[in-house]
């Protein structure tokens, strides 16, 4: 369902308040918190548990597969994958 709004675009666009949440909205910084947090752990794990490189390639190798066999991460995912173990 698309919203409505009460204004035109046209009015709604001349707005002071409008014009003050546009101009808030456009200075936020968007971020992939997920994403971040992900390099964050492998950069964590490569400083402490891998200096052979060998082992860095086979975990990314390791990595690849498990997204390749569980492609999205959620509950339903998480349940088939407690039964296969």
């Amino acid at each position: 369902m698309v919203p409505t709004f009460p204004y035109h675009k046209r009015v709604h666009d001349k707005r002071t308040s409008f014009q003050q949440a546009k101009a808030s909205v456009l200075k936020l910084r968007v971020t992939n918190d997920c994403a971040e947090r992900g390099v964050a752990l492998v950069e964590e794990y490569n400083k402490i548990l891998t200096a052979d490189e060998e082992q860095k390639q086979f975990l990314i190798l390791d990595v690849k597969e498990h997204r390749k066999r569980y492609p999205n991460v959620n509950k339903t995912t998480l349940g088939k994958m407690k039964e296969n173990v």
